[in-house]
């Protein structure tokens, strides 16, 4: 039964199922709401320097992140962009999560003077906690978050915990270009990476629960 499970989870077609779960609630935006006062981008991780690339970066996950931030940046009036992430792991010669994402929201074409840092946090729950002060300092309420569509509800759960009005703007969705193929049905390593997200989202949000975080 064990096994049958592992495999079962193993394939699209399952994975596919079990992640819309999380990410139905979440359509696409197309655009920020005209009350949104910011857009408010989370870390994803960062990989350090080392021989074979000299210069820390951030991966896929984030990278996505920060492309739909910008995107909305230039597509509305919400201003600033907010980038919440510091150094998950202090043994890393590497900056943090936000001042990564910054460099490439700049380079995407958004203003040095329209970001703001919060390299303090190291969670969903400390980004919003971390985020909401900064955000709080400016008089800000209204803000239009963007991470990962299977990562929104947990995320959107712990920034409105914090008394800020949220507009979801989900990125990199794992349901998107299901194509109900022959090998959906066989198992794979992109389809186990998935559950295993999946699984992390769902045991995140009853930790949320049992804290009383809700």
């Amino acid at each position: 039964l064990p096994l049958g499970l592992f495999i079962a989870h193993s394939t699209t077609v399952v994975t596919h199922q079990v992640a819309r779960m999380l990410e139905e609630p979440y359509p696409y935006l197309k655009a920020p709401p005209e009350n949104a006062q910011a857009i408010v981008v989370l870390g994803a991780g960062v990989y350090p320097a080392d021989e074979v690339v000299p210069v820390a970066w951030i991966g896929e996950r984030a990278t996505f992140r920060c492309l739909e931030a910008a995107r909305l940046y230039h597509a509305g009036r919400a201003r600033p962009v907010l980038v919440s992430g510091g150094i998950v792991d202090p043994t890393l010669d590497a900056p943090s999560e936000a001042e990564l994402m910054r460099d490439l929201l700049i380079r995407l074409g958004v203003p040095d003077n329209d970001i703001l840092l919060e390299s303090a946090s190291t969670d969903t729950w400390s980004n919003a906690v971390a985020s909401s002060r900064r955000l709080k300092e400016a008089a800000i309420e209204e803000v239009v978050l963007v991470t990962d569509a299977t990562h929104m509800g947990r995320a959107v759960r712990c920034f409105e915990s914090q008394a800020l009005r949220v507009t979801p703007a989900a990125s990199d969705y794992e349901t998107a270009g299901f194509l109900n193929r022959p090998q959906d049905y066989l198992p794979s390593v992109d389809a186990a990476e998935t559950s295993e997200e999946v699984f992390h989202e769902w045991l995140g949000t009853i930790v949320f629960w049992l804290q009383g975080k809700r």
